[in-house]
């Protein structure tokens, strides 16, 4: 199965749902367990789609086996809260601390769920009072790759990056990345799992140094 990051989603019944942002996967176990699947267009929100519930994966698209009004009840990628960061202030408020009239009270918690994209030019306006904390909606330890994420060789050299994953026939386990190379003529190379030494959002390294990766045969889809 390959899974092409920006390819688009559909249902079994070929209706257009979103599209592939991410992969996410077990840097411990090779295991592929969700993608993160974009809605909107000026609009936009992020989606955690469990791995089981994918039909097909292919370079023109990921067909997958729900509606978009299930895939709309997923839970969102990153949720962003504010909680209470200021205890002087609170306490001027007389809301934190022990009473001896009563136990503690309870402390006020403001959730903010972002419904438009976020922009660096927009400043974020948070009371000062509170902090903004993000959680992740996927398994802990696993990593969503980004698209591009650049591949480092054993000898630190920049390999290329990411452009696809492609797993076993199932979807559920990462067998090699396709990584592109070059700015204006670009060549692909196959790069299998057990090569991988780390893996993360931005950057992927290698076991094998830059000689091996020159050495492999070009991608020919």
């Amino acid at each position: 199965m390959e899974l092409k990051q920006h390819v688009g989603v559909f249902t079994l019944d070929d209706q257009a749902i979103g599209r592939l942002e991410r992969v996410v996967i077990d840097p411990g176990t090779a295991e592929v367990t969700h993608l993160i699947v974009r809605r909107g267009i000026l609009t936009t929100h992020d989606k955690v789609l469990p791995i089981d519930r994918v039909e097909v994966g292919a370079e023109n698209g990921v067909i997958v086996r729900l509606t978009a009004d299930e895939l709309e009840h997923l839970p969102d990628f990153e949720e962003t809260q504010y909680v209470v960061a200021d205890e002087e202030r609170l306490e001027r408020t007389g809301q934190s601390g022990p009473t001896s009239s009563g136990p503690t009270p309870s402390v006020p918690e403001l959730y903010w769920q972002p419904t438009y994209p976020r922009s660096p030019l927009l400043p974020q306006f948070v009371d000062p009072g509170y902090r903004v904390e993000t959680q992740l909606n996927i398994p802990e330890g696993t990593v969503a790759v980004k698209e591009g994420a650049r591949v480092i060789s054993r000898d630190g050299k920049r390999a290329g990056n990411i452009d696809e994953v492609v797993t076993t026939g199932d979807g559920e386990r990462l067998t090699h990345v396709l990584i592109s190379q070059g700015l204006l003529v670009k060549g692909k190379k196959l790069i299998p799992a057990g090569w991988i030494a780390a893996l993360g959002e931005d950057e992927v390294h290698l076991a094998v140094g830059s000689r091996t990766i020159d050495r492999l045969p070009d991608y020919e889809a």
